[in-house]
């Protein structure tokens, strides 16, 4: 599944302003359930609690449906 929200990710984060914040700390976290896959990229932080989630990818599990939710700032 993860090869299946890589791509939509990338895509969708086109259309997004760059994050604030040191890149070498982006980091890709994932967690299955029974339905779905789902998968953050953020920046972390020194504390779980300061990190900035760039984006959520759900990637329903039976029919593949992917669904992109972005937290930057539109292009202009």
């Amino acid at each position: 599944m993860e090869a299946i929200a890589r791509p939509s990710t990338r895509n969708a984060l086109l259309g997004y302003e760059r994050p604030v914040g040191d890149l070498k700390y982006l980091t890709l976290g994932s967690m299955l359930t029974e339905t779905h896959g789902i998968y953050e990229v953020y920046i972390a932080g020194e504390r779980p609690e300061d990190a900035e989630v760039i984006s959520q990818t759900t990637v329903d599990r039976i029919t593949g449906e992917v669904r992109v939710e972005v937290f930057l700032k539109p292009k202009a």
